[in-house]
């Protein structure tokens, strides 16, 4: 087992002057360039960082080791990351049956032999060490973790339809993205935004100009990107993850150390998270385990997640790394491979009722006796695994800065301390908290938090609105509704979807069941908010309405976490004359029941309308009046 006492020592961040000339010399530069080539050319562009993240970034930017920035961003040739050798033999002498049980891993794990220990503690223990380089790094995870090999196994493409060399590329690109994260305030933020040189040290910043804010992202160029992230990420909340999944450490005095243990376990974790995309690896269901997760005897899990979590609770001593760790680590990665069914963005977006976005992650969270580190652990893979998603590890995480939208990820962040109050919280409290966190940084404009029966409908809906013209023209509009249609939201947003727990913020209010989650109502509210709020909140109103008549109360006798999923697709990036003229022509927009956990808003002839208005009796379908939703517009 890898000791807890390997000695890492922190390192500290570089000396103030040094810090203040960086940042001097920045600002000269980007003065010098936009006068030759000026600003406006991408003054098209949508780009927006809030004032607090900027002085974040600047302060986080400036206790980085000063480079020197390159004309262009260079990279190395692809070929500059060495490949272990294609494995094509290993099922040589087997029959096709015993090819889908163990068998080859039994076969890898004879041949590879345990892991190299020594390597391991090198790459743990000195990732924070100013000179201890990509190369190095590269050089000890590619010796101490013989699975990493085993993405070279070969008889079929893998199961993502990707050639062998390039699911390695990938995790490679995954621990490369866990060494730049541990290293920030040192070169990790230069090293995941600009990639490395041909000596494979970080790049520095592009000298052009920052993109200004409102810049629209997709016309901007890749070094723009690039650039853009490195400016707007909120890096000490990055720095914060890796310290509460317990890979790092901070000091009294404010240094940051590693905590060799956990970060090994999170090394160990990256390199062997994808070898189940290898399709001859893939285990099937030893009839003792059957059933498993709803595969049954003699299967073979196609699912490459289920695949390790089975290999790795059943068969662990097949994969040499994982035995590095202790049994308590060894919880800890299992958990990162269970299906806890998390949907960020209904969380972000207050999309979604407290049992849709946490019951099942609760749930593992008992089973496991997983604590807050290791939900915080679970966000620092998740993190570095997407971050390593494109094949090029030695540009940096091209997935983030060039192909993943920025704010959403900053949102996804600083979600991550809340969702780790989940191991000693309700998933009601977690919930709240998190609407109390996003109405304290809405606009000052909103007021002080809200109270009362109105408190729960108001915080989800100026969460969902996202952006500060929608969130205050939602604001305004929820006062102007009739009483009515406020009654409704407030009663209908208030339910959790669990029988016994409510939200503090709206005592009293009834309970109801089942709760209703409405897919895309933040893609409504964003779309209508700014201009047209008060419409678009009569339009959830009305669902919700018609929702309730189709799912009536069921008087708390639901089967425990009770939620029904409404899709809008079809109306979420509808313009109001575009919802309003479906009525003119006959048609209308209906609420759909498809079973009894989902329904959908389909266009249909107003023929084929409810029982109230044509004389037919019908449970499944009800028509939306939202042609009431209009008289003032």
């Amino acid at each position: 087992m890898l000791s807890k006492l390997w000695g890492c020592r922190p390192r500290r961040a570089g000396p103030h002057d040094e810090i203040l000339a960086l940042r001097a010399d920045n600002a000269k530069l980007r003065a010098l360039l936009q006068s030759l080539t000026g600003a406006e050319g991408l003054a098209s562009n949508t780009i927006d960082t809030p004032p607090s993240r900027q002085s974040l970034v600047s302060d986080r930017r400036a206790s980085t080791t000063a480079a020197c920035p390159a004309a262009t961003l260079t990279f190395p040739e692809t070929s500059a990351l060495p490949l272990p050798p294609l494995i094509t033999d290993v099922c040589s002498g087997c029959d096709g049956r015993s090819v889908n049980n163990v068998y080859v891993l039994e076969q890898l794990h004879s041949r590879s032999g345990a892991a190299n220990g020594e390597r391991a503690r090198s790459a743990a223990c000195r990732i924070r060490d100013p000179d201890y380089t990509l190369r190095h790094f590269h050089d000890d995870v590619a010796a101490a973790f013989p699975e990493l090999g085993w993405y070279m196994v070969i008889r079929e493409h893998t199961s993502s339809n990707t050639l062998p060399e390039t699911e390695y590329r990938r995790t490679i690109g995954a621990l490369f993205a866990v060494y730049w994260l541990a290293r920030i305030g040192i070169d990790g933020e230069r090293g995941f935004c600009f990639g490395v040189d041909a000596d494979w040290r970080p790049n520095g910043p592009p000298p052009i100009a920052s993109p200004p804010a409102g810049s629209r992202f997709g016309l901007l160029s890749g070094e723009q990107k690039r650039l853009a992230f490195y400016e707007s990420t909120p890096w000490a909340e990055l720095e914060r993850l890796m310290v509460d999944a317990g890979v790092l450490r901070r000091g009294a005095d404010g240094a940051v150390g590693v905590s060799a243990d956990r970060m090994a376990a999170l090394l160990v974790q990256t390199a062997i998270h994808d070898i189940m995309k290898v399709d001859l690896m893939r285990p099937s269901v030893s009839p003792e385990h059957a059933p498993y997760l709803g595969f049954g005897a003699g299967d073979t899990i196609s699912d490459h997640d289920v695949a390790l979590g089975y290999v790795l609770e059943h068969h662990g001593h097949l994969l040499p790394s994982f035995q590095l760790v202790t049994h308590q680590l060894q919880r800890a990665i299992r958990f990162t491979q269970a299906k806890i069914r998390f949907n960020n963005g209904w969380l972000v977006q207050a999309e979604a009722p407290p049992a849709a976005v946490f019951s099942h992650f609760k749930a593992c969270i008992r089973s496991n006796a997983i604590n807050s580190a290791d939900i915080a652990f679970y966000f620092a893979h998740w993190l570095t695994d997407l971050a390593g998603a494109e094949p090029t590890p030695l540009r940096g995480s091209e997935k983030f800065c060039l192909r993943f939208p920025h704010g959403v990820l900053a949102s996804f962040i600083e979600s991550f301390p809340i969702v780790g109050q989940l191991a000693q919280q309700s998933e009601t409290e977690v919930f709240e908290g998190y609407l109390r966190q996003r109405w304290r940084d809405a606009p000052r404009a909103l007021g002080p938090e809200p109270r009362g029966p109105h408190a729960v409908a108001l915080c989800r809906l100026i969460v969902q609105a996202q952006h500060e013209a929608a969130q205050k023209g939602v604001f305004e509009a929820f006062w102007r509704l009739q009483e009515a249609d406020r009654a409704v939201l407030e009663l209908e947003m208030a339910q959790t979807g669990l029988p016994q727990q409510t939200y503090s913020l709206a005592r009293g209010c009834p309970k109801l069941g089942p709760a209703f989650l409405i897919y895309y109502s933040p893609a409504l509210l964003q779309t209508l908010g700014a201009e047209h709020g008060e419409v678009a909140l009569r339009i959830l109103a009305e669902i919700y309405r018609q929702a309730r008549a189709i799912w009536p109360d069921d008087g708390g006798s639901g089967s425990g976490c009770s939620t029904v999923t409404l899709r809008i697709d079809v109306l979420k990036d509808r313009t109001v004359e575009a919802i309003q003229q479906v009525y003119t022509y006959g048609e209308g927009w209906f609420l759909t029941k498809l079973n009894d956990q989902e329904g959908v808003i389909e266009k249909r002839s107003l023929g084929e309308g409810d029982a109230s208005r044509h004389g037919y009796a019908s449970v499944h379908r009800r028509l939306l009046e939202l042609w009431r939703t209009f008289r003032d517009e």
